[in-house]
């Protein structure tokens, strides 16, 4: 059995009929048939904290309005779950050794190798390329930054866990995984090839992680963006409209990844109506 998932993305070229102006680019709408059991939703940096006390707010809302919705629906699925909180946190969870070798048990991922795994299946990589980025590999150092000082900080910032809407759930053979070269070992062995990525922040960890969007697209796997399931860390003269989330947004559409939003997922996976909020 499969779900039907639409699907989009933003084409950066013009029909041949239109002038050859940006004002003619659109988005491109199609339809994903996707196994259940070769699809994963990946949870990036899903926090219970920051810094940023706007930045916590816009997270806790998406996380109960949109997220935890999606992760409840992905559970009564056949759809592997898969926590993705970073090294200093996902080191927290005795679960996340899983599928870690002795480099990421030292929670250093400088070795730039694959391990010699073939995965996802050459054919696979090839029929997605199309609209994959051909950009090289990030630089990730799986290191926590030094957060700015602030005289009236909401919370500790280093102390850090999954949101308790989102914990990690052993009944449901979920995963936690540290860096990508795990991630990447864990998919192989349970031969997934789809990504439904949710998460914080867009235009940060969801997008340049090691095991973000542009990262696992780049490895040749079908990354799909849950678009209304995420927020980014603004300026203050974006906060308002959110513009950095909607830049972010549309240049994974662009180079990386297709969209969709939970409305799309939850529907596709047939979640009864009383439980899911009125989304736009």
């Amino acid at each position: 059995m499969t779900f039907t998932l639409p699907v989009r993305y933003y084409r950066n070229f013009v029909d041949q009929d239109k002038p050859n102006a940006e004002e003619y680019l659109e988005f491109e709408h199609s339809e994903f048939e996707l196994p259940p059991e070769q699809t994963a939703l990946l949870l990036v940096d899903c926090w219970d904290n920051h810094h940023l006390t706007e930045s916590i707010d816009r997270m806790d809302a998406v996380v109960q309005e949109r997220i935890g919705p999606v992760l409840d629906a992905a559970r009564q699925s056949k759809m592997s779950v898969i926590h993705c909180p970073s090294p200093g946190v996902a080191e927290t969870y005795r679960e996340w050794t899983r599928y870690a070798d002795e480099t990421d048990l030292g929670m250093v991922d400088d070795s730039g190798e694959d391990d010699g795994i073939d995965w996802p299946p050459r054919a696979f990589r090839d029929a997605t390329s199309y609209w994959m980025s051909a950009h090289g590999n990030l630089d990730d150092d799986n290191e926590y930054r030094e957060y700015a000082k602030h005289p009236e900080p909401r919370a500790n910032p280093i102390d850090l866990s999954i949101h308790p809407r989102l914990e990690f759930s052993p009944a449901h053979d979920e995963f936690v995984v540290a860096n990508a070269d795990q991630l990447h070992r864990l998919l192989a062995h349970q031969e997934i090839l789809h990504l439904l990525f949710v998460g914080f922040f867009t235009n940060v960890c969801v997008r340049n992680r090691d095991y973000g969007i542009e990262a696992m697209s780049q490895r040749g796997y079908n990354t799909i963006l849950l678009r209304d399931c995420t927020t980014a860390i603004e300026s203050h003269d974006t906060v308002d409209k959110e513009l950095h989330k909607k830049i972010a947004i549309r240049e994974m559409e662009t180079l990386y990844a297709w969209s969709a939003t939970s409305t799309d997922i939850l529907d596709a996976l047939d979640t009864p109506g009383d439980e899911r909020a009125d989304r736009p």
